[in-house]
């Protein structure tokens, strides 16, 4: 919360990350990243849709 008082952009690329279907999303603890948890499908299909708003976006999958 304090970090978004600060820079309201955190929570409004949070806000926008649910909008485009993750399950969970969050800043990073370091503050370095804002990240989403999709399933696999929604993720591909939010993908382009995150990239025009935030360029600097990729898709990463988990390591089983």
């Amino acid at each position: 919360a304090p970090a978004c008082e600060l820079r309201p952009e955190i929570a409004e690329c949070i806000s926008f990350m649910r909008e485009c279907g993750a399950d969970f999303a969050r800043m990073t603890g370091s503050g370095s990243a804002v990240y989403g948890v999709f399933e696999t499908e929604s993720a591909e299909r939010a993908l382009e849709r995150v990239r025009a708003v935030y360029p600097e976006c990729w898709l990463t999958r988990t390591i089983k």
